[in-house]
């Protein structure tokens, strides 16, 4: 193999690697500091990559509905904890504490969830023992 080729395939990796950094850096778009909790009902469930999503209309303290994002996982992982693209429906009640968005707008990183309906308590790593 040519030196310009390994030069270019060892550039392209890295470029690679520090997307994936990048792109997995959590603190640069949320709070790590910070939690807040959030409860609402389910819109919109998106069971996808990169991330899926739960979308929830909160009443703010002023009495107004606010449409919630709170950014889950990917759905490997997801797949790996028992969950599915069936797993929340809409209309499902949902607690949700997290790390606030650093941006403008009501979106969250989800790090506990549960779902009073069925007892459901869900951490980042997945679901909670129940003893």
């Amino acid at each position: 193999m040519n030196k310009s080729i390994v030069t270019l395939l060892t550039a392209g990796l890295l470029g690679l690697a520090a997307n994936a950094y990048a792109h997995h850096s959590f603190p640069a778009h949320y709070f790590a500091d910070r939690m807040i909790t959030i409860e609402g009902k389910l819109t919109e469930y998106l069971f996808r990559n990169p991330h899926s999503f739960l979308h929830m209309e909160v009443v703010n303290d002023e009495g107004e509905v606010e449409i919630w994002a709170a950014e889950w996982g990917n759905t490997l992982r997801m797949v790996s904890q028992g969950y599915t693209a069936e797993s929340f429906q809409p209309g499902d009640r949902l607690i949700v504490s997290g790390n606030p968005s650093r941006n403008a707008g009501h979106r969250i990183r989800l790090v506990t969830l549960t779902r009073p309906a069925d007892g459901l308590e869900v951490t980042r790593d997945g679901p909670r023992p129940t003893n």
